[in-house]
C-alpha cells in the first residue's frame, strides 16, 4: 500500500485510500486488526459515496438512475465491480437479499433507492468497514482484514498524503466534500479506550486500569438515566460504573454490588419494592451475549430488567434484526442461527477451559466457535459440519471432551499438540505457540424462547426517555379482525418454539400456556380463548396437525420443543455449579 500511495502521489493521481485497524480482545493470537481500502480516480471523475447516495434519494429524486449521474457512459467508476459472484451467492442464501432481486449487473445501472438499500457486500468494502468475512477473498481475490502484531502497527499506518491541483469532489454534483478530523498518534479517539498499541491486549495492568470502565457515550448515558431514575422517585442500589456525573448523599452506589458476579447489571434499583435491573446499550448489536446473560439473569431472579439506548433505532434492534429477514432481535429471539438440527446460539465472551494450561483452539482457518443446541438440549460443538464435542446443556461446557488441537504449558516452553496428541511446534511463549488459531469461546446457554416478558425497552429523545412500542406484524397486518390475527400469531409462536420431529407430540395445554405469555408480552390487543387457540392451530393444518382423540390430553403431533426452559447452566455468571441439577 505505502508503495502504490507513494507512486500515486509522485504522478499526481488522485485516489481514495482508508486505513481502519481495531484492537482484539485478549482470546486472540494477534493484537490488531487492519484493513485498507484503495479506489484510484482518472482524470475528471469524482467519488460517489454514501453522503451522496443518502442526500440524493432523500431530498431529490430516489428513482434516478445513476448511469445518468455521468458525462460518459463508459467512464470506469467504483459501482462499475463485478457482480456475477455476488449474485451466485445471494441465490445460496436462505433469504431473498436486494441484489438478486435487482436483475441488473452493475450497481450504478441501477436506481438510488435501489442501492441506499442493498449490495452489502460492496458496501462494506468501498467504505472500508472492518469484516473479517472469508467472502471477500471468494468474491474480490482478497482479504478483507490482516491480523497484526503491535509491533507492526506502525507500519501499518504510514502512508504519505499529498495536494493536488485539482478536487477529488470536483465531479460531485449532490454533496459537498468531507470534513477530515485528524487524531494525533497517541491521543485517545473520542468513544474509545484504544491506545494505539502502547499497552498488550493481555496486560494485567491494562485489565485492571479499564475495570468497570465504558465508552464515554456509554458513561454519559448512564448518568443521564440515573437522574431520570431518582427523578422518577427510584433509589440507586447500585452502579457498575465508577464515574458517574451525579453527587449521591450517604451510600455511593457505584461501590455497592447487588450481584457478585461477573457479569453484573449496569445499574440496579429499587421502587415500590421492586428491585430493577437496568441495562445502558450503545452501539452493541452484533454480539448481544451479555445482555442476553443479564436478561436470563431476571428471568431467573424474576426481576423486570430495563434496557437503554441511545435512540429509537437501536431499541428497534432489541426486537427486530434489520440485516436477516428470517431472524428476530435478541429479545424474541435469543438465538443467532438454527439448521436443521437446533438453534445456533451467540457466544460468550469466556473462553472453554480445560486445564489452567491447557488452552483449546480452533483448526486453522476456522475463526468462531459454531456452537449448536439441539432439542434433547445438548451443546454440540461444530467445525465444518462435524461435532467435535458434545454435552448436556447442564453441565459447564468445560466438563465435555474435545476432538480439537490444543495448546499446554511443556516445561518452560509451549506446544501446539493435534486432536490426537502429536506436536505440531514448540515455542517459548504461549501465543507464540497459538500462532494464529482461534480459541474457543463458550456459547450462551439458552434458557427461554424468548425473553419478552417482564422486559421494557427505553431510548433517549431530547432530554426525554421514551418506551419503545415494539408491535409484531401479524399485531399490526390483524388489528381488526380476531380470528386471522390468533391464527398468524400461533404460526409464528410454533414455528419458533418447535421444530418438526416425526413420531414426536407435544401438550397443547402447555403450548396455550406459553404462548398466552407470548402473546401478552407483545400486544393488548384481545387473546384467544382456550377453544380460539385450537381452531386457530387447525387453521394452520398445511403446517400442524393436532391429534384430539383424548379430548383431555390434546397434543401437536409430529413436532418436539426446540429445546426445554428453565435449564440453567453453570456457564451462566450468575449460576452456582453446586447449585445447578444435571439430568
Amino acid at each position: 500500500m505505502y508503495e502504490l500511495v507513494t507512486t500515486l502521489n509522485e504522478r499526481g493521481v488522485p485516489y481514495d485510500v482508508s486505513t481502519i485497524t481495531t484492537q482484539v480482545g485478549d482470546g486472540k493470537s494477534y493484537d490488531y486488526l487492519g484493513t485498507c481500502r484503495l479506489v484510484v480516480f482518472g482524470t475528471g471523475n469524482g467519488i460517489i459515496r454514501d453522503a451522496d447516495i443518502e442526500t440524493f434519494a432523500d431530498t431529490v429524486d430516489p428513482d434516478f438512475r445513476l448511469s445518468s449521474y455521468f458525462d460518459h457512459k463508459d467512464i470506469i467508476d467504483n459501482f462499475d465491480l463485478p457482480v456475477e459472484a455476488h449474485r451466485r451467492n445471494a441465490r445460496d442464501a436462505p433469504y431473498i437479499q436486494r441484489i438478486e432481486e435487482m436483475g441488473e449487473m452493475s450497481g450504478r445501472k441501477t436506481t438510488t433507492r435501489e442501492l441506499k438499500s442493498g449490495l452489502p457486500e460492496y458496501h462494506a468494502l468501498l467504505n472500508a468497514r472492518m469484516n473479517p468475512d472469508s467472502r471477500y477473498r471468494e468474491l474480490f481475490d482478497c482479504y478483507g482484514v490482516f491480523r497484526i502484531q503491535k509491533r507492526d502497527l506502525l507500519q501499518f499506518h504510514v502512508a504519505i498524503p499529498a495536494f493536488f491541483e485539482y478536487s477529488l469532489w470536483d465531479g460531485c454534483s449532490t454533496a459537498d466534500a468531507p470534513e477530515i478530523t485528524v487524531h494525533k498518534l497517541g491521543e485517545r479517539a473520542e468513544s474509545t479506550r484504544q491506545s494505539y498499541g502502547t499497552e498488550q491486549s493481555g496486560d494485567l495492568k491494562n485489565q485492571l486500569d479499564n475495570d468497570r470502565q465504558e465508552s464515554e457515550p456509554h458513561q454519559e448515558l448512564v448518568s443521564e438515566w440515573v437522574s431520570y431514575l431518582l427523578r422518577n422517585g427510584h433509589k440507586i442500589l447500585a452502579i457498575d460504573q465508577l464515574d458517574v456525573d451525579h453527587e449521591f448523599e450517604g451510600t455511593d452506589p457505584t461501590q455497592q454490588t447487588v450481584f457478585d458476579d461477573e457479569s453484573r447489571p449496569d445499574i440496579v434499583s429499587k421502587y415500590n419494592g421492586q428491585i430493577y435491573c437496568h441495562e445502558i446499550e450503545v452501539e452493541n448489536d452484533t454480539k448481544p451475549s451479555q445482555l442476553l446473560t443479564n436478561l436470563a439473569r431476571g428471568a431467573y431472579s424474576e426481576y423486570p430488567v430495563v434496557i437503554v439506548t441511545a435512540s429509537q433505532k437501536s431499541a428497534r434492534k432489541k426486537f427486530e434484526n434489520l440485516n436477516d429477514a428470517d431472524r428476530m432481535g435478541p429479545l424474541p429471539d435469543p438465538v443467532k442461527d438454527a439448521d436443521a438440527n437446533g438453534v445456533i446460539p451467540y457466544n460468550l465472551d469466556g473462553l472453554v477451559t480445560l486445564a489452567p494450561d491447557v488452552t483449546l483452539v480452533l483448526p486453522e482457518g476456522v475463526d468462531e466457535a459454531r456452537w449448536r443446541r439441539t432439542p434433547a438440549d445438548i451443546h454440540e460443538l461444530l467445525v465444518d459440519g462435524t461435532v467435535v464435542a458434545s454435552g448436556p446443556v447442564a453441565a459447564s461446557v468445560d466438563t465435555y471432551e474435545y476432538d480439537l488441537p490444543r495448546v499446554r504449558k511443556h516445561g518452560s516452553s509451549y506446544v501446539l499438540e493435534s486432536s490426537n496428541g502429536d506436536v505440531i511446534r514448540e515455542q517459548p511463549t504461549e501465543r507464540a505457540a497459538i500462532g494464529d488459531r482461534t480459541k474457543v469461546r463458550k456459547p450462551f446457554p439458552l434458557t427461554h424462547w424468548h425473553y419478552l416478558s417482564n422486559t421494557t425497552v427505553h431510548f433517549q429523545s431530547g432530554n426525554d426517555f421514551i418506551e419503545y412500542d415494539f408491535t409484531p406484524s401479524w399485531a399490526t397486518q390483524y388489528r381488526n379482525s380476531h380470528a386471522r390475527r390468533y391464527e398468524a400469531a400461533v404460526k409464528a409462536f410454533l414455528e419458533q418454539v418447535t421444530v418438526e420431529s416425526p413420531g414426536d407430540s407435544v401438550s397443547m395445554t402447555l403450548l396455550r400456556s406459553r404462548f398466552l405469555e407470548w402473546y401478552r408480552a407483545q400486544t393488548d390487543l384481545k387473546e384467544p380463548s382456550e377453544t380460539w387457540f385450537g381452531r386457530a392451530v387447525n387453521a394452520c393444518s398445511e403446517s400442524f396437525e393436532v391429534d384430539a382423540s383424548d379430548t383431555h390430553n390434546k397434543r401437536l403431533e409430529d413436532r418436539q420443543l426446540v429445546f426445554t426452559e428453565g435449564v440453567y447452566s453453570p456457564d451462566l455468571a450468575f449460576i452456582d455449579g453446586d447449585d445447578v441439577d444435571e439430568e
